[in-house]
């Protein structure tokens, strides 16, 4: 069992030291890109590499105040893992909080006094409590470094300690369950010690009587031959001999009688032994534990043959001497027994002296106990495993909402220089360049999302041989060199109603699952067809009703999947592969993949030959939207209407707010819902439309807009995110019905937008 001696879970592989350098490398670069957008001062290069000392020292004050946050979170995150006490741990978890929030105002109060003393500033409390904006504004971007990293080491605590909670909770279940089981044998072991304890007091009294028999058959024999003259008395005497002798004869066979039923009735299984190990006698539970009858064990067989070999002689080596030592009368042992069809079972058994030349070996079979623990081990370490990905995910989510940010803002200010460039000039390629990586960017931005087990699905008319050819790349990535990958792609494939990051996540489940299969190489194979199933096909598939789908297939040269473990293969954690290979989630998430499609799929197999997944989704038939399609770069769609833009990032809200003012918009950018609110009052409402980020830094792009719509209810809304997670707050927003476009955006889709919301 995966714990440490104290009983808790093993410690979190993520160390709040290494955690704090990232954020530091985060911090470092994204000052950079401010100095090179807002301050302009400079290439991104010489803004990481070579920077003033003044930028220099506030950058590496920053540094060392997260390294130094780290240290402590790291300190206290190792001493809340050695605490015992819930609330102690709760203390320790809170502290992160309170000295996160101190490192803060510690930076604020160190940068106040730099501006004082190094600056020559005259009112150093003006610094501390009401500095220009300027200051504020080079400050924001640490202060929210700080926070975001004192959040994410309070929750990766918080996390820890209520995983920890769970899995005490269960192992006290479970340590219960396996005392009471113990207890259940051992008053099983004091029953039979008992019956045998009061066998041989039985043996004793008849013993006892024999003698006593004797003695006055001895008595009356010589009574008899000193009174010959007394042949009456004589005859009665013998027959009340007789009787006795009928009595005591009685009172054996019901001794006898009460023995076999103790010997049958035994819930443990048990075995005489004569001084050479041989089997004497058995009961019935033995038989059903060993397989064999008694006619083939008593008298026949040693009971050694029937241990397994690698325990064999660890049994002659310890026990076997006691079968020839009078002295010793009882050991207690563990060891492997090969039943009659070579199965094997663990065995408890206790090896006990009845007689000089007779020993009892009682056994119990723990196999469903041993069997219970080892699967214990197994769902333990799927656990981690779960963790460990689920990790990942939030990792790439984050990664993926900055990136995007990034993205949205060199899309549309390069678009935004080619609305005012001409095709012929000289850096217009380059601009075209830049597009294109953009795009490309942007969807590998997408497809490292589908590592986090979160991500919204919109169902939309796609064509799954674009989806398959756009994969590729990443796909031969995660597949190796030593697999060759063939597409075989129905040119005048259907369309289907597909949410395209959710697909490329089965597809590559299906590819890892196959690459698996073949771990010294092979070729899958992935295919595309269109297929029509009529009446008698879907009635022999059972799970899928007549029509036409478009079929994915996508076989491997593996090793097969044996017929008896298909039908589990889409159970949650079931997996053959080992268990630091696989977490056993892979096909239980295409399979709901699947059914989210509306689709089915059908596995066909044969070990040593390979496997075939076939995915079956309806397709559908509808003409190409005649608005589809980018509008012309110069085309100004707004007519004056005033929006109202919300985004915390400076330099995607200053591309907005430029791009929607040259686009015939009168536009104001703020950074956050207060602000917004506060600007929409001093406007009176007059505003036609609100564009908001939907995670802002004091609260949510939805918050917000139901608070504009209270008191402006025909105000129109477009809200956007990176974040494709719980952030993204995906299932309120489809819930609520308000409009959505997904960053990174281009000008083109943000425009269109706009048009379809104004229409």
């Amino acid at each position: 069992m995966n714990m440490s001696k104290s009983g808790h879970l093993p410690a979190d592989s993520t160390n709040l030291i290494v955690a704090s350098l990232g954020f530091s490398g985060v911090y470092w670069i994204l000052e950079s890109v401010r100095d090179v957008v807002t301050f302009e001062r400079g290439g991104l290069l010489q803004c990481l590499f070579q920077v003033d000392w003044q930028t220099l020292y506030m950058r590496i004050l920053v540094v060392l105040f997260l390294i130094l946050f780290g240290a402590i979170a790291e300190s206290i995150k190792k001493s809340m893992l050695e605490r015992n006490s819930e609330e102690q741990a709760k203390r320790e978890e809170t502290a992160v909080f309170r000295y996160g929030m101190g490192m803060i105002v510690l930076y604020w109060m160190v940068e106040s006094f730099k501006a004082g003393i190094m600056e020559s500033e005259s009112d150093i409390l003006a610094s501390v409590f009401a500095p220009s904006a300027m200051t504020l504004w080079v400050r924001a971007l640490p202060v929210f470094t700080f926070l975001f990293f004192v959040i994410y080491a309070y929750s990766l605590m918080s996390q820890h300690r209520r995983a920890e909670e769970s899995f005490k909770e269960n192992l006290r279940d479970l340590e219960h369950k396996v005392r009471e089981r113990t207890t259940e044998l051992l008053n099983s072991k004091l029953k039979l010690e008992s019956e045998i304890i009061e066998r041989k007091k039985v043996e004793a009294e008849l013993r006892e009587a024999r003698d006593q028999l004797e003695t006055r058959v001895q008595e009356r024999t010589a009574e008899l031959s000193d009174a010959n003259q007394s042949l009456k008395g004589e005859i009665s005497e013998r027959i009340a001999a007789e009787k006795a002798q009928k009595h005591a004869q009685a009172a054996l066979r019901e001794s006898e009688k009460k023995y076999r039923t103790v010997f049958e009735n035994s819930g443990a299984g048990i075995v005489i032994l004569d001084q050479n190990n041989g089997i004497v006698l058995v009961n019935s539970e033995f038989v059903k534990i060993s397989g064999f009858s008694r006619k083939s064990l008593e008298g026949k067989k040693q009971w050694l043959e029937l241990v397994a070999s690698d325990d064999r002689a660890r049994i002659e080596k310890r026990l076997l001497p006691a079968t020839k030592d009078s002295g010793r009368t009882q050991s207690r042992f563990e060891f492997r027994l090969i039943d009659k069809n070579r199965n094997v079972k663990h065995i408890f058994a206790n090896l006990a002296q009845m007689s000089k030349s007779r020993w009892v070996l009682s056994m119990v079979d723990i196999s469903d106990r041993i069997l219970a623990q080892h699967e214990k081990e197994i769902v333990q370490e799927q656990l981690v495993q779960a963790q460990k990905m689920e990790g990942i995910g939030i990792l790439a989510g984050g990664i993926a909402h900055d990136f995007n940010n990034l993205l949205t803002a060199i899309r549309g200010c390069t678009e935004m220089i080619m609305m005012s460039a001409k095709p012929d000039d000289y850096f217009y390629r380059d601009l075209e360049e830049i597009q294109s990586t953009t795009e490309r960017a942007a969807d590998l931005t997408r497809q490292l999302l589908l590592f986090s087990r979160e991500h919204k699905i919109e169902l939309l008319p796609i064509n799954l041989n674009e989806s398959v050819n756009g994969f590729l790349k990443m796909l031969q990535r995660l597949i190796g060199e030593d697999i060759t990958i063939e597409t075989l792609l129905d040119p005048g494939i259907w369309q289907i109603m597909g949410d395209r990051g959710t697909l490329e996540q089965m597809i590559m489940n299906l590819s890892v699952n196959a690459r698996d299969a073949m771990s010294e190489g092979g070729k899958l194979t992935i295919q595309t067809e269109n297929i029509v199933l009529d009446k008698a096909i879907s009635q022999r598939m059972t799970d899928v009703k007549p029509g036409q789908y478009i079929r994915l297939s996508i076989s491997d040269t593996g090793h097969g999947i044996k017929r008896d473990l298909i039908e589990h293969i889409f159970e949650p954690f079931f997996s053959t592969k080992e268990s630091d290979k696989g977490t056993g989630l892979g096909l239980s998430v295409v399979y709901g993949i699947v059914q989210k499609h509306n689709g089915t799929i059908h596995v066909s197999s044969e070990p040593g030959k390979g496997t075939r997944f076939s995915v079956y989704i309806p397709a559908i038939f509808i003409k190409a939207d005649s608005n589809a399609g980018c509008i012309k770069p110069d085309l100004k769609l707004g007519e004056g209407e005033r929006l109202l833009i919300v985004e915390d990032d400076d330099s995607v809200r200053d591309f907005t707010v430029r791009a929607l003012y040259k686009s015939g918009y009168e536009v104001y950018g703020v950074s956050n819902a207060t602000e917004s609110e506060q600007v929409f009052d001093d406007q009176g409402g007059n505003f036609d439309m609100v564009f908001s980020d939907v995670v802002l830094p004091d609260g949510t792009g939805i918050e917000l807009v139901e608070k504009l719509l209270d008191k402006k209810p025909e105000l129109r809304v477009l809200l956007s995110s990176g974040y494709t997670d719980q952030k993204s707050q995906w299932a309120t927003i489809k819930e609520k019905g308000f409009p959505f476009i997904e960053k990174p955006y281009s000008l083109c889709d943000l425009l269109l937008a706009l048009q379809k919301e104004n229409a």
